[in-house]
C-alpha cells in the first residue's frame, strides 16, 4: 500500500514576499499618479470656469452701463439739455462733457472708503434708469407733484430723478413719496431743490426714472461699482476711449483717458481686463500673457485670462 505525501507551505520566502510588496508599491503609486492627475484636471476646470463665469458677468455689467451713457429717455442730449432744479445739483451737471469720463493709470486714489488699485484705470458713468415708470395722470401745474403708478420700493425721499416725455427733460430731487389708492405721489418741493418748479406740466406721455452717477474701478481684486462688489479676481483693468475726430459718428482712433481732449467725442469705449483664478498652484509654470500691449510673465502659477470688449456708447451713433 503506498502512502500519499502531502507538504504544507508554511510562508513566503523573502523573494516572494519582496516581488509582491514591489508589485503592490507599483499599483499604489499608479492609483496616487491618477488621483493627483484627476484633482489636477479638476481644479484646472474649476478655476477656468470660475474666471469665465466672472469675465462674463464684469463685461455683461460694463457693457450695459457704457452703452447707456447720458441716456434720458427718447431725447439725446445733443437735442435736448435738461433743465436741473436738484439742490445739489450734480457736480458738473448732466450734458455730453460730463456723462463718460475716465482716469488712466490710477495711484493713490480713494473713492469713497475703498483704495484704488494703483495702475488701473477707473470709468465714471452719468445716465438715467431703474424704475422707470410712466404718469398716472395729467398734471395741472408745473409745481404740482409728480403722480405715476409703480412700485413704491423704487423711490425714496431724497433721490436725484428725471422726468421725461422726449421733448424736455427735468432732473429734481424727491422730497417725498408716499402711495394711495395705487398712485404714486412724488413731491419736488424747494427744500431739496432750487425751486419747485419744474420746466412745463408733464402728462402722460412722460415717465419717470432714477439719475445715476457711478464709477467704475478695481479696490484690491475686486471690481467694484462704487461700493457695490462685482466680482472678485480682478487683477488690471485698461479702457481706451473710441473718439470720433470727423463728426460722422463713428471713431477714428482709441486713446487712453489722459489724452482725451474732448469727452463729448467719445462714441465708444474699448474695455480689457486681467482675471486670474482663485487657486495658486494650478498650472505648472507662471504664464506668459499677452494684455495691455505687451507680452507679461505672471508672478505665481494662477490660472490668468484676458476679456476684452468694445462697446458703442447708443446715444452718440449712427
Amino acid at each position: 500500500m503506498k502512502h500519499r505525501v502531502t507538504t504544507r507551505q508554511n510562508g513566503l520566502s523573502l523573494v516572494e514576499m519582496m516581488v509582491a510588496i514591489t508589485i503592490s508599491l507599483i499599483l499604489l503609486a499608479g492609483v496616487i499618479q491618477i488621483f493627483l492627475g484627476s484633482k489636477q484636471s479638476y481644479r484646472l476646470n474649476e478655476n477656468m470656469s470660475r474666471i469665465q463665469e466672472s469675465g462674463r458677468f464684469a463685461m455683461e455689467f460694463l457693457a450695459r452701463d457704457i452703452r447707456m451713457i447720458g441716456y434720458q429717455g427718447c431725447a439725446s442730449l445733443d437735442s435736448v439739455q435738461p433743465n436741473i432744479i436738484a439742490n445739489p445739483a450734480p457736480a458738473g451737471g448732466f450734458n455730453n462733457d460730463v456723462v463718460v469720463t475716465g482716469a488712466d493709470n490710477v495711484n493713490n486714489v480713494i473713492i469713497g472708503t475703498l483704495p484704488v488699485r494703483d495702475g488701473t484705470d477707473t470709468i465714471n458713468i452719468r445716465r438715467g434708469g431703474g424704475c422707470q415708470a410712466r404718469l398716472a395722470g395729467n398734471m395741472t401745474a408745473n409745481n404740482a407733484n409728480v403722480q405715476l403708478t409703480a412700485d413704491p420700493s423704487c423711490f425714496a425721499a431724497g433721490d436725484v430723478l428725471l422726468i421725461t416725455d422726449c421733448k424736455d427733460v427735468d432732473i429734481f430731487r424727491a422730497t417725498n413719496v408716499s402711495q394711495a389708492a395705487g398712485t404714486i405721489t412724488i413731491a419736488h418741493a424747494s427744500g431739496a431743490n432750487t425751486t419747485n418748479f419744474l420746466s412745463k406740466a408733464y402728462s402722460t406721455e412722460a415717465f419717470v426714472m432714477k439719475y445715476i452717477d457711478f464709477t467704475y474701478f478695481l479696490s484690491g481684486e475686486t471690481l467694484y461699482r462704487d461700493n457695490q462688489p462685482l466680482v472678485d479676481g480682478v487683477l488690471d483693468m485698461q479702457v481706451l476711449y473710441g473718439i470720433d475726430t470727423d463728426n460722422d459718428r463713428a471713431p477714428n482712433q482709441y486713446v487712453p483717458a489722459v489724452t482725451v481732449a474732448n469727452w463729448s467725442e467719445v462714441v465708444a469705449l474699448r474695455v480689457s481686463l486681467l482675471l486670474a483664478g482663485p487657486d495658486n498652484g494650478v498650472v505648472t509654470a507662471a504664464q506668459t500673457v499677452f494684455y495691455d500691449g505687451l507680452d507679461q510673465v505672471m508672478p505665481d502659477q494662477r490660472l490668468y485670462k484676458t476679456f476684452t470688449t468694445t462697446v458703442g456708447i447708443r446715444n452718440r451713433l449712427p
